[in-house]
């Protein structure tokens, strides 16, 4: 569901947006851990075990199907959509004015069309990258390293002829 999560009553007061986009972003961090817990208990189920993590990891798509049937779309969102809707076909019937090629232009254009949000989005891309690379790589190439004889490992690497 992302950080745009809907909310039932359409709009999250200001008091209470912080708290709960703070769960919503916390949450990542509990999924994880649940994760973590679900494959200690299913990985003693031999090798097979990672399709029955593979069915459960479906489960949250099956609950996003069911939010996106039974929860209403929030009347902010209806109303800047319908004004988004009316732009676009006033400036297709030939008029329209500068808010109406703003609100029809597609939203990545006119975040990369502004320098300063250019600038940030290539700022939040290298942070990206400088934490996600270490990641995958760490948590591909380790447990690797460990389930092997290390100083075998090391002498494949690092002095191969004299091991």
């Amino acid at each position: 569901m992302g950080t745009g999560c809907r909310d039932r009553r359409g709009v999250l007061a200001t008091c209470v947006a912080g708290p709960r986009r703070g769960v919503l972003h916390a949450a990542y961090g509990v999924g994880l851990l649940l994760a973590a817990g679900i494959w200690l208990l299913l990985n003693r189920l031999g090798t097979s075990s990672w399709r029955y993590m593979f069915v459960i990891g479906i489960l949250p798509a099956l609950l996003l199907l069911y939010v996106r049937r039974c929860v209403d779309e929030p009347a902010l969102w209806i109303a800047a959509n319908r004004n988004r809707q009316q732009a676009q076909k006033r400036l297709e019937m030939g008029g329209g004015s500068r808010l109406d090629m703003e609100l029809a232009q597609f939203t990545v254009a006119r975040i990369l069309s502004d320098p300063e949000l250019r600038r940030r989005v290539g700022l939040l891309l290298l942070m990206a990258i400088a934490t996600v690379v270490p990641w995958w790589s760490a948590s591909t190439w380790v447990p690797d390293c460990i389930s092997d004889d290390p100083y075998r490992l090391f002498c494949d690497c690092c002095c191969a002829e004299t091991c």
